[in-house]
């Protein structure tokens, strides 16, 4: 095996089922036991994914603000309706929803 440190996954898929049974203390028909749950729980914590909070739809609308071509465009359409050009400032209006969304 070269210098590398082998990963764990490929430690084991190399072990027989006895072996990897005998180095990670636990039993085929029952499972780990109850002290030796605590003890990894203490060791590594719980077994459960970390999950991050999923954006709103708001959120996601008001992030796009931050991209240039957005506020360039919605810019282009304020000055539009400030020179009275309505059409222009519509039209502009509906490529940058049709952007965002």
């Amino acid at each position: 095996m070269s210098s590398q440190k082998q990963s764990l996954s490929a430690r084991y898929a190399v072990l027989s089922i006895r072996d990897t049974q005998s180095e990670q203390n636990t039993d085929l028909e029952n499972g780990l036991s109850s002290i030796e749950v605590e003890y990894r729980q203490r060791l590594t914590g719980p077994n459960e994914l970390i999950t991050e909070e999923e954006e709103t739809l708001l959120s996601k609308f008001i992030d796009q603000f931050k991209n240039p071509l957005i506020a360039l465009l919605f810019g282009s359409a304020f000055i539009s309706v400030l020179l009275g050009s309505y059409d222009d400032a519509i039209s502009i209006t509906l490529v940058g929803l049709f952007y965002i969304f």
